[in-house]
Formats: C-alpha cells, structure tokens, sequence
C-alpha cells in the first residue's frame, strides 16, 4: 500500500484481476503453500535430464532435434540449441537473470572467492539453460510460426521450474512456495510494490535497485501480448545475491527462481493509466524457490564438462542480465544496454 496520506475515493481506483499468477499446471496443494509436485510433465523431464548430459556432450546428430536443423546450416547440436533460444528470446523471451551485488566490506582473498562464486553460478546458468532448452526441443518439434515459439518459451519456464529444485547443486532453504497479494496503490508505486513483492526478504531493496529493476518489468510488458492471453505466456525471474559472512570469512551465495503465467489483466494497466484515475487495486501471484549454492558440489561436477558446454550460452545470458549497479552513472549505463539488447516484436498471426 502506497504511503500516501491521501486515501482515494472507491471510484477514484481502476479495480483489476490478476496482472500475475501461479502457472495453472501448478499442482496446488490444500494449504495453498507448497509446491512439492509440478504434474504431468516431471516424468519427461525426469528422464530428458538424466539424458541431457549424454546429448550435449555428443553434439555431433543434425536431427535430434527436430526442425533445429533447418535453421542453420550444418551446425552442432549445441549451436543449434543456442541459436533457436535466441530466436524464441527475441520475440518471447522466457527469463531474466538478476545479479544483486556483494557486501563491498570484505577481505582481499575473498574477493577472489567472490570471483570464484560468479563465475561458478554463471557457467551453472549456461549448463542448465542448455539443458532446459535442450528439453524443450525434445518435447516440441520446431517450425518457424510464431505460436510455435510462444509454446516452446513457456515449457522453457515449465521445465525450469521443476528442475532447479531437484539440482544437486543448490541447497533448498525451502519447498518451492506459491504466494500471492493483493495491491492497492498509485500507478506510479505499482512498479515498486510488484518488485518489493518479489525480492521480499531476499535482498534489501532502495531505490537504485528499484531502478535498476526497471527494465525487466519493462521488458515482461513489452514481450507480453493481449493476443497471447490464451496461450500460457509464462515468465521467469531468476536472481543470484552474494553475502559475506564476517565470522567466518566466507561467502554464501544464493538464488531465487520466481515463475508466473501473465493474467488477462495485465493487459488492461495501459488503459487504466491513460485513465482519469491515479490508483490501481489489482492481484499478483507467482510460485518462488530459494536456494543456497553449493560451490564445492559444482565443481566436482563442472570438471566433468568441456569449455563449449559450460559457456556455451553464456553470451545469451549475460545479454538477458541485470547486474544491480553500486551507484547511478553505472545504472545510467546498464540500463542502456539491457534495453538496447530487448528490442523485440510480437508477431502471432
């Protein structure tokens, strides 16, 4: 609720529904809380996962996925995979990445170890986005229409969500967790209040964050699409934060998965700005997982992997990334490229 001491009159508030919700394959459970079986899809997930490893580390077939290869000519498994992820992005894009920055109070070895942490989730990042996308395209054959992309986008989303928690690598602080809130506030705070919501208890939000989180907001609406509303058009946060743990000099790293589905009223802000009324009452729901990162456990697997798995998403995802800034002209300029790498269209017909 906005600080406002002025409380508005009923009829001065556009009332909407849902602008966010929890994905309808969610199974939900009585409480309503947990999340701890996503359906009828973990079975082929399951078994796609166990067989990822195997199919990125051959990248030799041109048809194991099918309708990949015409996309590009003769290409590995692995760039075909990257490239029809960056083809899907442009238009649907799944996901963003959200690195919130380290506690700057720290000893010099371990801001090497910081460095370590980084760039330990990132080639974690790329392993798993290879996977999740290798899945996808498995599961749904390619083709070149739109509505084709917008499927293949939104079991990306799917298949993240029921995997991360079962990674071996992440240290689950708690069973993935729907939650949900109503909002009444100025339209110029829903930004605020929708992102306030989502890093609850994950990291201290000011508003040079607020601002720096601006353009994934921005971006969700800009990709979003009224004549997707009967389509599944889900959406993915996924943020990495690093604490430094004075007594005992170390670092604990962490991240947060948040997913939802766009609700049919997330279309109707816009008009709802352009109106003579200033307040917005409206819903938003998404399901979160948190986690703590296993560094050690990471390494133990990574070494079992070569360069091009590891990296090979990883300018993909360094393109879809806001790095939270430690002051404003370092905002100015990742705003500026992080829009600059989002120009994208909404074709369905």
């Amino acid at each position: 609720m906005s600080s406002s001491s002025n409380v508005p009159e009923a009829h001065e508030i556009v009332t909407l529904g849902a602008l966010a919700q929890v994905p309808a394959f969610v199974n939900e459970e009585e409480d309503a809380t947990t999340t701890s079986d996503f359906g009828v899809l973990q079975g082929a997930v399951d078994l796609l996962g166990a067989a990822a490893g195997e199919i990125v580390a051959r990248a030799t077939s041109s048809d194991l996925f099918q309708g990949l290869s015409s996309t590009r000519p003769e290409p590995t498994v692995i760039e075909q995979v990257v490239g029809r992820a960056q083809d899907i992005s442009n238009n649907f894009p799944p996901v963003w990445y959200v690195n919130f920055p380290a506690d700057r109070d720290m000893t010099e070895s371990m801001r090497e170890s910081l460095r370590q942490h980084s760039q330990a989730i990132l080639d974690f990042k790329c392993w798993s986005s290879l996977k999740w996308w290798s899945n996808v395209f498995q599961l749904v054959p390619t083709n070149d229409h739109p509505l084709n992309k917008l499927i293949q986008s939104g079991l990306f989303v799917q298949i993240a969500m029921m995997d991360l928690p079962q990674t071996p690598w992440l240290r689950s602080i708690r069973e993935p967790v729907q939650s949900g809130q109503s909002i009444t506030c100025p339209f110029s705070d829903l930004h605020a209040n929708i992102i306030n919501m989502a890093m609850n208890a994950f990291h201290q939000l000011d508003d040079l964050s607020r601002n720096a989180l601006e353009p994934v907001l921005k971006g969700i609406v800009t990709s979003a699409s009224s004549a997707t509303v009967d389509h599944k058009d889900l959406k993915m946060v996924l943020a990495e934060k690093y604490e430094y743990k004075r007594e005992t000099d170390s670092i604990v790293s962490s991240i947060r998965m948040i997913t939802f589905a766009i609700g049919e009223s997330f279309y109707d802000v816009q008009d709802g700005k352009n109106s003579r009324s200033r307040w917005v009452s409206c819903e938003v729901g998404f399901v979160q997982y948190d986690a703590e990162f296993d560094l050690e456990g990471w390494k133990n697997h990574a070494v079992t992997l070569n360069a091009e798995t590891k990296r090979a998403t990883e300018d993909f995802i360094n393109a879809r990334t806001i790095n939270i800034p430690g002051d404003q002209g370092d905002l100015i300029e990742r705003q500026r490229r992080f829009i600059m790498n989002a120009d994208i269209e909404i074709p369905l017909d």
